[in-house]
């Protein structure tokens, strides 16, 4: 018996019945014109898919047809996969799937923040099997997406599909507020030849400015957490998303060019250690993301169906190549659920959202989501945040989002005992045995992996990047931080770079210094160059952690 599994702990019997499961129950109903409705929402185009759910774009009929994402998951998949807690002392437990999600919509019910993706309702399907969590809608897309075959980051240029300039923020002098403005075509010159021998090279990052921008509502949003007590565990390109593209404004983005050697090939790498009992390290996977316009970032472990598929819609196959039939989906036809569905007038469905039970009636945690600040209290008498303040000068703003992996902290100074999010992001005390066995604090992880996200906006991939995870491991515990010289950046966020990636945990930046590092100091001018009330000598004075709707 392996010394793991003679320090099991019994699993818990935390599968939740049908009653047990929070939302408001489902209707089905069909349009006079074939359009589909789930109970209020109309059903939309297909967004992302994660490995627990399918993300739709939805609207709600009784809010004139407003925006919405429903991530939609199988219930059966849910209940049949099971998910390891690790504990001290070796110890490990499992705990199914669905617990893990009501977990994370339990959680994320609290949450309320400006720099924060809001959950907004939760509808159950117990008849047919499925949860639909509906999640505010983020136009903007995902920061930065994978590009598996230039094993690189790059900002995605083809907004909705469409390579075409927008009208959107623009970046203006050094320092200046991103403000709207229409942008301008900066399109590589150079032959044909010339060009089509770059393109497999070439990607497009953000430039200093557009970063410094990015990272401060991401600050703020993890200010928040820590304010709260959580720890997201996840943060990466893929999980902070934009309310509106900024790819196209003047000076956001700029090519570049790829080594051709990096990194190294010769490379040798030692004998690969015997994985701690208390953190078993399974192999950390190279980044598999799919090309649709966004991740969830539902980073689970089977795909269920999902009933607002259509021929139009469908894609073929998942981010980990499993097919549809593999995960277990009711047949060929997608529109099962629809089969017996009613047909009613549009005035008639744009009532129902009027009409419908509230939590309050349908028992804790069920139907509409009415946040209370988190327990941060309210938003600091009405205080603005400074993400807020870029917001609306700038048009846009970027949001976390994925609490598959959150964890809510007992007091500070809780140890966690996992390796959970991914690994190309994880924190080098998450892999070193020596450490990990006495558990490893939440808030220090998290900044590890801004530091990666913020390497990856400037530089398209997250430091001690290999093609061979286990390479990369290796290289996370033994090299030094080297940072790229191409494109070139300033000193200032060359130190923040080392300060966010200082392998020494306890050493490592604190998030809520972050924001007073001397890097962000252009928007500390700019913004008190528009608000005369404000004298702080850094931003991090201007961002409120308590929550707000």
């Amino acid at each position: 018996m392996s010394q793991i599994s003679a320090h099991r702990w019994s699993d818990d019997d935390d599968d939740a019945a049908d009653a047990d499961l929070p939302g408001v129950p489902v209707v089905y109903r069909k349009g006079q014109r074939g359009d589909r409705y789930v109970n209020e929402y109309l059903v939309d185009r297909f967004i992302a898919r994660g490995s627990w759910a399918r993300v739709r774009k939805v609207k709600k009929a009784d809010e004139k047809y407003k925006e919405y994402a429903a991530k939609v998951f199988l219930l059966s998949s849910l209940q049949s996969n099971r998910t390891a807690v690790y504990g001290p002392g070796g110890l490990v437990k499992t705990k199914s799937a669905l617990s893990k999600v009501l977990d994370e919509i339990a959680l994320h019910a609290t949450l309320s923040h400006p720099n924060i993706c809001r959950q907004m309702q939760v509808l159950t399907d117990t008849d047919k099997g499925y949860l639909y969590v509906i999640l505010e809608y983020l136009d903007g897309g995902q920061i930065m997406k994978w590009d598996t075959k230039k094993m690189a980051y790059s900002v995605p240029m083809d907004n909705k599909g469409q390579d075409q300039p927008s009208t959107s923020s623009s970046i203006g002098a050094s320092g200046a507020l991103l403000l709207p403005q229409t942008s301008s075509d900066n399109g590589a010159g150079g032959s044909e030849e010339e060009m089509a021998a770059a393109d497999g090279k070439k990607v497009m990052v953000y430039s200093e400015h557009a970063a410094r921008h990015i990272l401060v509502h991401v600050v703020c949003g993890l200010m928040y957490l820590r304010r709260v007590g959580v720890v997201h565990k996840d943060i990466k390109p893929e999980n902070v998303i934009l309310t509106k593209s900024i790819a196209h404004a003047t000076d956001a983005v700029r090519e570049l060019m790829l080594p051709s050697d990096a990194p190294p090939a010769d490379r040798q790498d030692p004998p690969r250690p015997p994985a701690p009992i208390s953190l078993p390290a399974p192999p950390a996977p190279a980044i598999q993301h799919d090309d649709h316009e966004e991740d969830d970032g539902s980073d689970g472990r089977s795909w269920g169906g999902d009933p607002l598929d259509d021929d139009d819609m469908m894609e073929e196959d998942d981010a980990c190549g499993s097919s549809d039939d593999e995960m277990g989906l009711r047949g060929d036809d997608d529109d099962f659920c629809w089969d017996d569905a009613p047909i009613v007038a549009e005035t008639e469905i744009e009532r129902l959202g009027q009409t419908a039970p509230t939590a309050a009636a349908t028992g804790a945690g069920a139907g509409e989501v009415r946040q209370e600040g988190g327990g941060g209290g309210g938003h600091g008498g009405g205080q603005e945040c400074v993400s807020e303040r870029l917001g609306g000068a700038c048009g846009w703003m970027a949001k976390i989002v994925d609490f598959t992996t959150a964890e809510k902290m007992d007091q500070d100074g809780h140890r966690f005992y996992d390796a959970d999010g991914t690994h190309l992001f994880g924190s080098p005390e998450l892999f070193d045995s020596n450490k990990s066995q006495c558990g490893v604090l939440g808030p220090p992880r998290d900044v590890w992996a801004l530091g990666c996200t913020l390497s990856c906006m400037l530089f398209a991939r997250p430091p001690f990047w290999h093609e061979t995870p286990l390479a990369a491991q290796f290289s996370l515990l033994q090299d030094p931080l080297v940072i790229p010289s191409k494109p070139p950046i300033t000193n200032e966020a060359r130190d923040l770079i080392t300060r966010l990636l200082d392998k020494d945990p306890l050493s490592r930046i604190k998030v809520e210094d972050i924001l007073s590092h001397e890097w962000f100091r252009p928007l500390v001018v700019a913004l008190e160059g528009r608000q005369d009330s404000s004298s702080s000598s850094s931003i991090s004075g201007m961002c409120t952690v308590n929550g707000n709707n």
